[in-house]
């Protein structure tokens, strides 16, 4: 899928089996081919001077890069046969859930260059998003699915919905968080304050 940030937009253009990972100036109407292969680029996020993607392996497994747009650059953030999946980036970090042994919800901080574990456990976790120093999760760490909150600067994280109902796609803006819940039986927006 697609992602933009001010005036520019990524996404990844599938010809035949190559994969290109590509950038474009909505204004000006520029497109930027960054990368290019037969391995599979997925979910390009885009946030000032950095696009992070998911490209997969040979062994179908998806590791994590990071392109700085400023010096033409990649950086490998994973290096492993685990599997990655729904990730998002803002400003400083890139988030992402990792299924291993126990599954995790890892944060990759830019400047610093460093990979931390902010959830672990047995529990099955998906679609994090990050913004304004903070990761909200999908979690079965009761069983059933809620809604994990984590601020970045205090170390600390709880759960903001504990609701026993079919939960999606959460994401934040400022001091909300939003997801799709299903507890009435359709997918209507919940938000937490």
């Amino acid at each position: 899928w697609p992602d933009i940030y001010q005036n520019s937009a990524v996404y990844v253009e599938n010809n035949l089996g190559t994969y290109t990972l590509k950038i474009t100036d909505v204004i000006g109407g520029t497109v930027t081919d960054v990368t290019s292969g037969a391995l599979e680029i997925r979910q390009p996020v885009i946030f000032g001077d950095y696009v992070a993607y998911r490209q997969a392996r040979a062994s179908g497994k998806y590791d994590i890069w990071l392109y700085k747009i400023s010096t033409l650059t990649f950086t490998q953030i994973t290096n492993s046969e685990l599997d990655r999946n729904y990730m998002d980036m803002w400003d400083d970090y890139v988030v992402w859930s990792e299924n291993s042994s126990p599954n995790e919800i890892k944060v990759y901080q830019i400047s610093t260059m460093l990979t931390n574990t902010i959830a672990s456990g047995s529990s099955n976790r998906e679609f994090p998003a990050v913004q304004d120093g903070a990761v909200v999760w999908k979690d079965y760490i009761n069983g059933s699915p809620t809604i994990m909150f984590y601020d970045l600067a205090a170390g600390k994280g709880h759960e903001i919905d504990t609701f026993s109902s079919t939960k999606d796609l959460p994401r934040l803006f400022g001091n909300y968080a939003m997801w799709i819940d299903y507890r009435n039986g359709a997918g209507e927006v919940h938000v937490s304050h």
